[in-house]
């Protein structure tokens, strides 16, 4: 099963909540592992603001979505997870953190974009390692590679671009 061109316009709104279970919730889950990958998922104008949670936001599977104005604030495991071979285009957000398992055909891009930390997901083989592309105003304040090729990529925007930049 695919669940493809889904839009959700937040349309300004911010979704608040207190403390929720961290073990199983999630705010948006879209997608799931068992075989309902979800594709060219568009999240627009939207503010995710929860004491706590497992995700903010949840996208399995896949190729990649759009996220255009998202904020993602509060106390999770991964304020976006990008499950699978997940990638994204992200413009004017603001994360407090992102799991990505963005591939070379799906990297996740990020353009005017800052990201609070930064995982993404290593591989047996180098070509399905995560991928991510650091455009021109976007920030990522610690960035960790986790997996079997787990390099210690350190953190800092600097290193970031030295290590990406050309990917």
């Amino acid at each position: 099963d695919v669940l493809s061109d889904i839009t959700i316009d937040g349309n300004g709104k911010t979704i608040k909540a207190g403390a929720l279970n961290q073990d199983n919730t999630s705010v948006l889950y879209l997608g799931s592992s068992s075989g309902a990958w979800c594709t060219g998922v568009k999240i627009k104008d939207l503010t995710i603001d929860v004491e706590t949670a497992r995700f903010g936001i949840f996208l399995c599977g896949g190729t990649s979505s759009v996220l255009t104005n998202v904020t993602v604030k509060g106390d999770y495991i991964y304020g976006i997870n990008l499950y699978g071979t997940h990638g994204a285009e992200m413009t004017n957000c603001n994360i407090v953190s992102v799991f990505s398992n963005g591939q070379d055909d799906y990297p996740l891009n990020l353009n005017n974009t800052n990201i609070g930390t930064m995982i993404l997901n290593s591989s047996e083989r180098e070509e399905d390692a995560g991928k991510v592309k650091i455009n021109e105003g976007s920030s990522v304040d610690k960035l960790y590679a986790y997996g079997e090729n787990t390099k210690n990529v350190g953190t800092g925007i600097e290193k970031v671009k030295e290590i990406f930049d050309g990917e």
